[in-house]
């Protein structure tokens, strides 16, 4: 029996469909009962949904659905022609990330469309979970062998007087767009500040709800973001100047004929955007092969302290002699190391091997639209350059590879990061995407994605005049915006004031290694800066996973403080950063987490830690210094 052709099915899921002379609409639930989306054809034949909560709060208003097709259009005089049903669970694991197990149940809809006036046929396909809703599009065969996209329609009707935090969506430029500008908060119905609107995910919220909206994978497809009118967002793909002007706008649909999962996470506490997993739920499996290489890992990087470094051997074989000393996994060689004196690369790598240090190599992705100087370039876009260099770089025993600047989210563009990520696998090499797009689930699909930046990072205290009072701040938002969607390589854990000083407190900075997600988290600072700390911090930075089992937000207010505990295994840490210049004391309920006891490391003064052993059976007063931090680790 085909899982969609069970009439049982819909009475189980209690999905319903109102009919009268025609299907007009219907109606599908999660699995714990608690929301409920409703698709209806309105009087002009459009197809729209809402999402709401059972106890009658709403999420997403009466919003607009459809798209624009080479071949056809989803627009008006639209007709539900049948409604199929199916239940499932999302099981799967992942090499790094929030929450390695992910074991979740969904029901899902079919929804069946005709246009009066094509000959075509189409679907809506609804995936509904206990943390929210994912839905995309599939266009049947009247819509051409490869259906071509030209735009969509889709609409995320807000509920007025969410507060919300958006950022700018680049005007393409040099470096741009790659999702670095600083998060900002407003109310949700505000006109945006530039025309090219904001970026995904968008985070709203009030006292009663919570909301992200992102998109899942991308492969043939533009990359979407958001432009609004009042409380009514919609989505929008990048502009004709984009990459240089070179290539199109359009979106190419694959074997499944469907477009990318528009995803909307809710709940009623923070917690359930923090933790959620429903970007890589919807995810596509991850291919036939073996992934045995995808470790995440600790990473030593000289670039931040020392921009010439990845031209000088020794002080390179410098931070590889440092991660082995601390078990650190990996040494990341960044940009120009292809003038490397002193030594060459081949050298290098040996050497690393020699000290169980996995080398991770920079690239420049490329391109004739890519006019960045930063070498080496143009071997990364080309498929069959970049096949030749990943193979050299697996007989060397390279570990992976950073790439950066991508400059535009256009299809051909998306393309590359895919094809990156598969020709990688093959090579059993890790990856790491900078100066690039923010994370769309391919991490489960292609376990080898360790990170990506697309986060205005740590790298900015060496020419951003603003960032260093921007930093604490937006450090509180993050977990619930860029870092909630996919691994975030904010390259963190910086002592030594570059050229633009810190304000953070040495705790804030350690907090860090915590707070933030990356399968490979690059800690920034000089080996030296490292040693300079007491022995429990270092030893807290040699210990501290990368990978994780569970997440729990634990307080704060976006913008100005915020506390995380996340487990691994069966130890719990904890991390709390103030955003702000005022002082205050937190209360932190502990007792859920089954953690006896804790080792505290805080703030003595702005730039002197403390340590103490705290009863996590109990509620935890902490006081946060201005700009300040605590992090928790298992008492020993």
């Amino acid at each position: 029996m085909h899982p969609y052709r069970s009439a049982a099915l819909l009475t189980a899921l209690a999905a319903s469909v109102v009919a009268g002379a025609a299907q007009t609409s219907a109606e599908l639930s999660s699995p714990d009962g608690q929301l409920v989306t409703t698709l209806s054809i309105d009087p002009a034949g459009r197809l729209t949904y809402t999402l709401s909560g059972a106890d009658g709060r709403d999420y997403v208003l009466p919003s607009r659905l459809g798209l624009v097709a080479r071949l056809g259009a989803l627009t008006d005089g639209l007709s539900i022609t049948g409604v199929d049903t199916l239940s499932g669970r999302a099981r799967y694991t992942l090499a790094s990330g929030k929450q390695l197990e992910v074991d979740k149940p969904y029901r899902s809809l079919r929804l069946a469309l005709a246009a009066d006036s094509l000959e075509v046929d189409a679907a809506l396909e609804a995936k509904m979970f206990d943390d929210g809703l994912a839905f995309r599009y599939v266009l049947g065969e009247g819509f051409g062998p490869t259906p071509v996209v030209m735009r969509e329609l889709t609409e995320f009707v807000l509920p007025q007087g969410l507060t919300a935090w958006r950022q700018d969506y680049a005007q393409a430029a040099h470096t741009a767009p790659a999702y670095e500008e600083p998060w900002v908060r407003s109310d949700v119905a505000a006109a945006m500040p530039t025309e090219r609107g904001h970026v995904l995910p968008l985070y709203a919220y009030d006292d009663r709800r919570q909301l992200l909206l992102h998109e899942g994978p991308v492969i043939d497809y533009f990359g979407s973001h958001l432009v609004n009118d009042g409380n009514v967002y919609r989505l929008t793909g990048p502009g004709a100047s984009d990459a240089g002007g070179l290539y199109d706008t359009l979106g190419l649909l694959g074997a499944d004929r469907a477009t990318p999962w528009r995803i909307i996470v809710v709940g009623d506490e923070p917690q359930a955007v923090a933790a959620s997993t429903l970007v890589t739920d919807v995810a596509p499996a991850r291919p036939e092969g073996d992934f045995d290489f995808a470790v995440p890992g600790r990473a030593t990087w000289s670039w931040w302290s020392d921009w010439d470094s990845p031209r000088d051997y020794g002080k390179l074989a410098r931070f590889v002699d440092f991660a082995a000393e601390h078990g650190w996994a990996y040494s990341l060689v960044d940009a120009n190391w292809n003038e490397m004196t002193g030594g060459s690369l081949a050298e290098l790598a040996a050497y690393a091997k020699t000290r169980d240090v996995g080398l991770l190599v920079w690239y420049n992705s490329g391109g004739p639209h890519n006019d960045v100087t930063e070498q080496p370039r143009d071997r990364m876009f080309d498929a069959a350059v970049r096949r030749r260099e990943m193979a050299t770089l697996r007989d060397l025993g390279v570990a992976g590879i950073k790439v950066d600047f991508f400059q535009s989210d256009k299809r051909e563009i998306m393309r590359q990061y895919v094809g990156i990520l598969a020709d990688a696998a093959e090579y059993g090499l890790l990856v790491n995407f900078h100066g690039c797009t923010v994370p769309r689930g391919l991490r489960r699909t292609y376990p080898n994605l360790m990170t990506a930046e697309a986060v205005m990072g740590a790298e900015n205290y060496e020419y951003n005049e603003d960032y260093p009072a921007q930093a604490p701040r937006q450090h509180t938002v993050l977990p619930l915006t860029r870092n909630a969607v996919g691994p975030m390589d904010y390259t963190p854990v910086t002592f030594t004031d570059r050229a633009m000083p810190r304000v953070t407190s040495d705790a804030h900075e350690l907090a860090l290694a915590v707070l933030f997600e990356s399968g490979i988290q690059h800690f920034a600072d000089d080996a030296d800066a490292y040693r300079a700390l007491p022995a429990f911090a270092e030893d807290f930075l040699d210990e501290v996973p990368v990978a994780w089992d569970e997440l729990r937000h634990l307080g704060g207010e976006p913008g100005e403080w915020i506390a995380l505990a996340r487990r691994r295994g069966a130890d719990w840490y904890l991390a709390a950063v103030n955003g702000s210049s005022r002082a205050r004391t937190v209360t932190l309920n502990l007792s859920e987490l089954g953690a006896a006891r804790l080792m505290l490391i805080e703030d003595e003064d702005q730039r002197e830690l403390s340590r103490r052993e705290v009863d996590a059976s109990v509620p935890l007063q902490v006081d946060l210094r201005p700009f300040g931090g605590v992090v928790g680790v298992p008492a020993r």
